[in-house]
């Protein structure tokens, strides 16, 4: 496979793959088998969240905030960041 890349995509390209001390080749197919693994997952939750949702099983509006609130948090912490929390 071939691919073709803008001058400036091609710079980038470089720049990272000396920083990282790797060949441009090597660095692509990594970056790529990243990717391409971590859109897959995603389309396969996705996937299985339709075929929930077409089972009837969904979570209410409370819970998904829940969810939503308890994941972001976790996000914040792993990252360095906190959430302020309102009185």
């Amino acid at each position: 496979m071939e691919i073709h890349l803008t001058p400036e995509l091609e710079e980038q390209l470089r720049f990272v793959a000396i920083s990282a001390h790797k060949d441009a080749e090597e660095l692509v197919r990594e970056v790529l088998t990243q990717m391409l693994g971590e859109k897959t997952r995603l389309i396969l939750r996705v996937e299985q969240a339709r075929a929930s949702y077409a089972r009837g099983e969904f979570l209410e509006e409370e819970e998904m905030d829940a969810l939503i609130a308890r994941n972001f948090d976790r996000e914040c912490v792993s990252g360095g960041l906190r959430r302020q929390r309102t009185i």
